[in-house]
């Protein structure tokens, strides 16, 4: 599958080509979110953890000129395509890279005005933790953003019904085997209730959904796809031999019947936007 990522590019994490999926085939609408958010020229940002600075690069056009954008994460890689993502930011930015913890941010209270956190909380094992620390390093009065999302609603597609329920079923035992709870695939079914425990004054959440139809274009297939993939090594093992059939028929893009190749298909992806202000 396409990639935009340099052959070099190694010490990436296994979700990677479907996250860089998702923000291809998806592009408009998150930086639509990040826009409704309103970050100003001159406002101090922070992007944690920051991934490859896809959504960085839209916050850099909101709060140039003046504003300062520091971009964090705990991998070397992510960084390092953060960095070009971001050489043609913006002049009148102060930018800065910084490998640290999230859990453990090299900065002193009250550094930031408005904190981003996108798609992480499901790889962080203390997510309360997490958006502590991030209260600590934001001023009051300070906000922060959180876009999360719920694995099972996430993407919409036309299942059969009786296989649709299945699959949940064996989403929530894969993620109890995998996390020791189920509810680390939903992390913003959670969130509101995780940011009061971090010290947060919930404001508002907004859930966007994303459509798209058949024919697909090449990152449309591509996300698909990528998620396709995914949802099957989830449920692996947890359906039974007839349901896992039925899965391949319709994930397999070398299928007639797969999703990729009906020519009526369409999909939804839902995501949740939580804002928080720093008391």
């Amino acid at each position: 599958m396409a990639t935009n990522r340099p052959e070099s590019a190694g010490g990436l994490p296994d979700y990677d080509a479907l996250q860089e999926a998702f923000h291809r085939c998806f592009r408009d609408e998150l930086y639509g979110a990040i826009d409704s958010l309103g970050p100003t020229p001159g406002t101090r940002v922070l992007d944690a953890p920051c991934g490859d600075g896809f959504y960085a690069r839209r916050l850099a056009d909101r709060v140039a000129p003046g504003g300062g954008l520091t971009l964090v994460d705990g991998n070397p890689a992510y960084l390092d395509l953060a960095r070009k993502t971001l050489r043609d930011a913006p002049s009148g930015l102060r930018v800065e890279f910084v490998p640290a913890d999230v859990y453990r941010l090299p900065f002193p209270d009250g550094s930031f005005e408005f904190v981003w956190c996108a798609q992480s909380l499901i790889s962080l094992t203390d997510a309360k933790h997490a958006l502590a620390e991030l209260a600590r390093v934001t001023a009051p009065g300070g906000r922060i953003a959180v876009l999360e999302t719920d694995e099972f609603h996430h993407v919409l597609l036309p299942w059969p019904v009786e296989l649709e329920l299945a699959i949940q079923r064996a989403l929530a035992r894969s993620a109890q085997e995998r996390y020791g709870s189920g509810s680390r695939l939903a992390p913003s079914r959670f969130l509101h209730k995780t940011l009061i425990d971090a010290g947060w004054e919930p404001e508002r959440k907004v859930t966007f959904a994303a459509d798209r139809q058949a024919p697909f274009r090449s990152w449309e297939s591509a996300f698909l796809t990528h998620h396709l993939c995914h949802l099957s090594e989830l449920v692996r093992g947890e359906l039974s031999p007839d349901q896992q059939n039925e899965l391949a028929r319709l994930t397999d893009p070398d299928s007639d019947e797969s999703f990729l190749n009906q020519p009526d298909v369409e999909f939804t992806c839902l995501n949740a936007l939580h804002r928080a202000r720093k008391p």
